[in-house]
């Protein structure tokens, strides 16, 4: 579609970091779980819609290269997310 998803190249390279740091090789709960917690901890009011995709990537790699991989299930849903307006109408 000619876009470049920056948010979500900056999220996936986090979790990157997350596993190195960890020693983690394979996508399993333990390690998505635990980078979720930190990253929540680091901003515990924020939007939470990058839960999308880390759960695209545990389908990709599921798809593409373990079929063991952990999907991120629907109990971590976003939900609605308001910010509200400094203007005035």
């Amino acid at each position: 579609m000619g876009r470049h998803g920056a948010t979500r190249v900056q999220v996936l390279r986090s979790f990157d970091r997350h596993c190195l740091e960890h020693g983690a090789v394979r996508l399993e709960r333990g390690v998505v779980e635990r980078w979720i917690a930190h990253r929540i901890d680091a901003n515990p009011g924020g939007c939470r819609s990058w839960f999308s995709y880390i759960r695209d990537f545990g389908r990709w790699m599921r798809l593409a290269h373990d079929p063991d991989a952990y999907v991120l299930s629907d109990q971590w849903k976003a939900g609605l997310y308001f910010v509200k307006s400094v203007f005035r109408v």
